[in-house]
């Protein structure tokens, strides 16, 4: 037995060739949602864009084909808060900003998520979108959910 233990902590120290199931690759058109570029009639004005949470919505009658949602942490330009954005994009490389972005701010002040609003994790589940966020006060990290019915208009549970 103690042969076989020693044998086996060998056999784990010994480097070994790992195989993943996907393999990633660039896309030649990055980055697909940009920061903003600087210009006076960019739209955007999103001097920050990150931690996307995107859902693929089959299209009605045909398994293979799919609309994107995506909603993000967006910092604007010339604001120091952080809230949630929302594109669309019916190839999951052209994105469409919605006009009226964010579609969730910041809360009060003294509440949980007076600062930021990051790291989105949206789902759907029946006719009802759930989004789990990370909201700060600049002081702390703590976990909030709003629901919406069409993923623009959100509510705050309020515990």
């Amino acid at each position: 037995m103690k042969y076989f233990i020693v044998t086996l902590l060998l056999l784990c120290t010994l480097p070994m060739d790992s195989f993943g199931q996907i393999t990633w690759q660039r896309h030649a058109n990055n980055p697909v949602l940009p920061a903003w570029s600087g210009a006076l009639d960019d739209p955007s004005r999103y001097r920050y864009v990150y931690t996307p949470s995107v859902l693929a919505i089959p299209s009605a009658g045909t398994a293979d084909q799919a609309s994107y949602k995506m909603w993000f942490s967006s910092g604007a330009l010339g604001s120091s808060h952080f809230a949630l954005s929302y594109a669309i994009s019916s190839n999951g490389t052209d994105w469409f900003l919605y006009a009226r972005n964010p579609v969730l701010s910041v809360g009060p002040p003294g509440s949980f998520d007076s600062q930021w609003i990051v790291a989105p994790y949206v789902m759907r589940i029946g006719n009802e979108y759930r989004l789990y966020f990370t909201g700060s006060d600049n002081s702390h990290w703590q976990m909030g959910i709003a629901t919406s019915s069409d993923g623009i208009k959100w509510a705050k549970y309020p515990g």
